[in-house]
């Protein structure tokens, strides 16, 4: 690999803590191993012995949140034992931040401003939703009552490949996947927002109906992830008990549930955060197309297991 790629890689992390400390961000560092995070179905951490390597600092920062900070954010490594490929490590550089008191449009000109600093080259930006998409691309109306057997039909007529046990959320990752994401602009900043309530995670859901999250696509990347985070702990406790269920019917081990998280969330009353995935930012902005070209995955090559 370039030394060359080492200096950029190295300028780049410098300039995304230069920004985070230019809009008054507080570094919050957050711990490697923890006994609970996060319960996400599709994303698998590894584990030992009761502990695990965090996949997000997300319960972390929020509980930053709670004990009074107002901007917090960690840029770090984080670890999801997932299926590697051009675009995922099992190791990688995550920075998420969030906002107390404040709503997704203040991290969405956050995002857009940050990429704006790291990127040599103007770009177009564009703002849409999942609704807009699947109407103008598929010809399909998406609304948040959307059934699994309407999108089955959607896959029929477009003779897409699906299981007659595949859920609501399968049939929509596969109709994004093989219909939208490869007709994104990779000159443009895609935003995207408003997902299937069934997606919501740690999101609200809003007035209309939806998951009230954003995603951001660039040089055909899925780059970040944006909630408008869900407060009601009783909710978030819900949400994190069906997330185990579905873990337990793919065949994975149920996690436990953050208790001092739930109790943080009574202390937050409104706030904001994203996630992003810098090595994929980086891939982006330098045209790399392969995530084993950025230098944080240099080392995997030669370390032997003695």
């Amino acid at each position: 690999m370039e030394t060359v790629k080492f200096e950029m890689w190295a300028d780049f992390l410098t300039n995304i803590r230069a920004f985070m400390k230019g809009r008054h961000f507080v570094y919050l560092p957050t711990p490697t191993r923890l006994r609970a995070q996060a319960i996400e179905p599709h994303i698998v951490p590894y584990s030992s012995e009761g502990l695990v390597l965090p996949t997000s600092p997300e319960l972390s920062l929020k509980k930053g949140l709670a004990q009074g900070l107002n901007q917090v954010y960690d840029l770090r490594p984080v670890f999801r034992n997932e299926l590697l490929g051009p675009h995922h490590a099992n190791e990688f550089w995550m920075l998420e931040w969030y906002r107390n008191f404040e709503s997704l449009a203040k991290i969405q000109e956050d995002l857009i401003a940050l990429v704006s600093l790291l990127c040599p080259f103007d770009f177009k930006i564009e703002s849409t939703t999942w609704s807009e998409l699947f109407q103008k691309k598929l010809d399909f109306n998406l609304t948040p009552r959307t059934q699994a057997s309407e999108l089955q039909i959607l896959c029929q007529s477009l003779e897409l490949h699906f299981d007659s046990k595949d859920s609501f959320d399968d049939l929509f990752f596969r109709l994004v996947i093989e219909k939208i994401e490869s007709s994104f602009d990779p000159k443009v900043m895609t935003i995207v927002r408003n997902f299937p309530p069934s997606q919501c995670a740690l999101a609200e859901i809003n007035e209309a109906g939806w998951a009230d999250r954003i995603e951001m696509y660039f040089k055909g990347l899925e780059i970040a992830n944006a909630y408008q985070e869900l407060t009601d702990p009783g909710e978030q406790k819900r949400r994190f008990e069906k997330a185990n269920l579905l873990k337990l019917k793919m065949g994975q081990l149920s996690a436990p549930i953050d208790q001092s998280f739930l109790e943080a969330l009574k202390k937050i009353k409104k706030a904001a955060g994203i996630a992003l995935g810098v090595e994929r930012l980086f891939m982006g902005i330098h045209g790399i197309t392969n995530i084993k070209e950025v230098p944080t995955q240099f080392f995997e090559e030669f370390t032997e297991c003695i």
